[in-house]
Formats: C-alpha cells, structure tokens, sequence
C-alpha cells in the first residue's frame, strides 16, 4: 500500500445510466431494504440503538461498517458491525481491550480524517492502510494494518461523512462492501443521510435531556433553599408567638392586680381622695384598661396562632354556642345597659367546626359591638340557615364605619381610629376581626360587614352544616 492518504473517488454511483434503462431486481431489493433501514430509524429513539440499527441495516445492504463519531475532545470509533470474536481480535492486535480505551483523535491532527469531514462528496472511497493509520496511529505500523485488514475484511473502504442540522459535522461513516457483492453507492449515500436524520435526532434528545436535568437541578435546588427558608420563617413565626403569648400573659397578672387597686381608690374604699386625685386616678384607670384591651387581644391572636394546626372539626348546637358566648359577657353588657337579644331558632340544625374556635369569633364580634355601642344601645345575634350553611350576624346600632374603612376592617392591625365615641380610646391592637376572618376561612366560610356611620353595623359569618358533607372542610 502507498502512503498517499488523499480520499479518492473510484466507483461510480449505480443509477447513473439511461433513464430508460430497467431497474434491475438487485436495485429493487436494495432500495427495499432502504425504505425498511429508514423506518427502522426513525423508531430508534436511543443513541445505542440507532447504532446498532445503522450496522444492522448496512450489513443487509451489504457492508460491514464502522462510525466515528465527534464529540467535545475529537472523534471517537463508537461502534463496529463486525462480530464480537473479530473486534477482540482486532483490538488484541493494537494493544486494547476494547473501544472505549481508545483516545478521541483531533480532525486537525489527522489530514484524511479532516478531509473525510469536509467533503463534498456523499461517499469517497479511502485507502485501508490510511484510514487504520488515522484512527490508531503508531498502535498499529504496516505488520498490524495487514492483518487488521485481512480480519476486517478492509481490502475496500468507502467513507460517507455525516452532517447534521446547518451542515454541522456529525462523524464519519465507514463501510466496508462484502465480498462477492456489488456495492451499490447510490444507496450507500441515501442511507449515509438517514443515518444523520437519526443521529441528529438523538443527539438533540441527549441535549434536552441534559439541559431538563440541569433545569431539573436548578429547581430542586431553589425549591430546598425554599424549603429551608420557609421552615426557618415557620420557626420564628412560632418563637414570636410563644413570646408574645408569654408577654400577655406575665403582663396581664400584675395589670389586673393594678386596676383592681386603681378602682379599690376611686370607689374611696381605702380613704377620701380629693379631686385631683381622683382625675388622675381615672387616667390611670382608663390607660390601665385600653393596654388590657391590647393584651387581651394578643393573646387571643397568639392562642390562634399557636393552635391553627389543632383544630377539630366536629358537629355542635350554634345556638348553644351563642347563648354560651352572650352569657361569658353579661356582666360588661349589664354594666353599658346594652339591650342584648338573640334570635336563633331552637331547631337550627348543627353545625360543623370547631366549637371553642367559634366561641372566640362570637366573643370577638360582641365585644367589638359592645365596643362600639353608647350606653343604652342595641346588639343582636341572629342565625338563618341557607342552603349547605348557617349564616350567622351580629347587629348593633353603634357608631358604624366610614365606606373608606370598610374594604380594609379585617386587615391585621388595622384600625378605623376616627371613631368619636368615648369608649373607642379602649380600642384593641385591631387584631380581633383579623382573627374573626382567619378562623372562619379555615372553616370553610366567608365573613362580611355592612355599616353606615351613626346607624351602625352588622357583621355576619358562615358555618357548614355538619350534614353537608360536600361542603364540609376537613379536620386540620
């Protein structure tokens, strides 16, 4: 063999006679064979068996076959057709165990192979001595080519270059025809092109496939950082809780024990308090029961706070719930002379929630009447049943709210603060209609109010019935 290691093109491309010239039944079969080999193909859908396909489909085309295909660091010889006995031998030959030890080869350090990938032409028939030296260099001198040759079966080889989308360099194709077979070019370079289409395809699968991982990655790596960060957020949520629980609830003890001393001195029980004494008295009295009013209120928040995860949903009499609730505030709604009346039917059907939870909204919504009531005033609470639900309002004829407040009264901390009433200087932290909110969206109904200014408001809530089981939420 020369060591010329130019490619050259020797056969000639079947089909390239008269157009009238008749198929011969050869052509037939091969062109068959094509449209099978492309079906097949297209349904391999995995880079390793589209290799296996293409040395399958080529061998009953008639060549044995080899694929260089490139990669990051050069070309690499990904597959052989041949069988596993004769790449042993071959690869005991050059001093291997097998392909993979092969080191990719760098286009630019090897002339044919550059050649290979830039060329023009479909297929290019390419000197066996050459093409070995190429591939396994100074691993295989004259001695060994001769006998790879003689066990590959490479006394001719013809390459067809692989391109794919934007003429893009996907490897070298190498086959080898069999022996006592016509090679038939035309076909060779028609399944050359369809063997790209499949590797092009897998290709872009691997890619995808790589980039959703690193998507993939991305994500869950976010999402854990979420996750942390949301637990830790939980954790200081429940340490600010249980300190503001706490806070209340050392703060109220000693206030307590201070009012009661406070109204001990105005009712003149530990001796004669002249009026001066007697108005600072009242301030101290009247500052004494606003910040009562804020702990009473923080720690109602913190309590439901700290419980929102317990609740249990079990069906109980809200008109029982009501009468409880009036009965717990009496003694404030005796004391303002409030007209206090409910009307709640005695066949009310249960409802479903959790029965201590909405004693707190009751209790919440009458204090925030009582609150808001003159001396001498009106409250009712009253109770409808509709379909599904129980709708539940409390009405009083106080001081109302301005339009401009309504759409922001269930905010947390929000409060109207324009109210003339005397009684508002014992306003709350405005947390107590927050929480009347909170608990009755975890039961699964919705709260609303409506108010005039100087007529008065009426709040109402909703409540499951307990056999409406399409509409009852479910235990916490």
């Amino acid at each position: 063999m020369g060591s010329d290691t130019r490619p050259r093109c020797s056969w000639r491309k079947s089909g390239s006679g008269s157009a009238r010239s008749p198929i011969s039944a050869a052509r037939r079969a091969n062109l068959a064979a094509l449209a099978a080999a492309a079906a097949r193909l297209r349904l391999a859908g995995e880079r390793r068996d589209v290799l296996h396909a293409i040395a399958d489909e080529l061998r009953k085309l008639g060549f044995e076959s080899a694929l260089l295909l490139g990669g990051p660091e050069g070309l690499t010889l990904a597959h052989m057709s041949h069988k596993r006995a004769v790449i042993d031998q071959a690869m005991k030959l050059i001093g291997m165990r097998k392909m993979s030890e092969l080191v990719a080869i760098e286009p630019g350090r090897s002339p044919l192979l550059d050649t290979l990938l830039k060329s023009p032409e479909p297929v290019v028939e390419v000197r066996p001595h050459a093409l070995l030296r190429a591939i396994w260099g100074k691993r295989a001198p004259e001695p060994v080519r001769e006998q790879l040759i003689e066990i590959l079966r490479l006394s001719h080889v013809v390459a067809a270059p692989l391109r794919g989308a934007a003429d893009h360099a996907l490897g070298i194709l190498l086959a080898a025809p069999q022996e006592a077979i016509e090679p038939d070019l035309g076909v060779l370079s028609s399944f050359a092109l369809q063997a790209a289409l499949a590797l092009e395809r897998t290709l872009t699968r691997e890619r995808m496939r790589v980039q959703t991982a690193l998507i993939e990655g991305a994500v869950e790596e976010r999402t854990r950082v979420l996750r942390e960060a949301n637990e830790r957020l939980q954790e200081a949520d429940r340490r600010k809780d249980n300190f503001l629980a706490n806070v209340s609830h050392e703060l109220r003890s000693p206030l307590v024990t201070m009012l009661g001393y406070t109204e001990l001195l105005l009712a003149e029980k530990m001796g004669t308090v002249n009026e001066r004494q007697r108005q600072c008295l009242q301030v101290a009295r009247s500052s004494g029961k606003r910040l009562r009013a804020f702990i009473e209120e923080l720690l109602d928040f913190s309590r439901f706070e700290l419980t929102r995860e317990s609740m249990t949903f079990q069906p109980f009499d809200i008109r029982e719930a009501v009468m409880q609730a009036l009965a717990g505030l009496a003694p404030r709604f005796l004391e303002r002379r409030l007209n206090v009346r409910q009307r709640v039917s005695a066949d009310t059907p249960p409802v479903l929630g959790d029965r201590d939870r909405i004693l707190q909204v009751l209790g919440n919504l009458l204090s925030n009447a009582e609150r808001h009531c003159r001396d001498g005033g009106k409250v009712m609470i009253s109770a409808q049943q509709r379909r599904g639900f129980v709708l539940v309002s409390v009405q009083d004829n106080g001081s109302g709210i301005p339009a401009a407040h309504v759409a922001k009264i269930f905010d947390r901390l929000y409060q109207v603060g324009d109210v003339k009433d005397a009684r508002s200087r014992e306003q709350g932290l405005g947390l107590g209609l927050n929480i009347v909110k909170s608990i009755v969206e975890a039961h699964g109904g919705e709260v609303s109010v409506t108010s005039e200014v100087g007529k008065g408001s009426t709040f109402a809530f909703t409540l499951p019935l307990a056999d409406a089981k399409a509409d009852a939420p479910p235990t916490v």
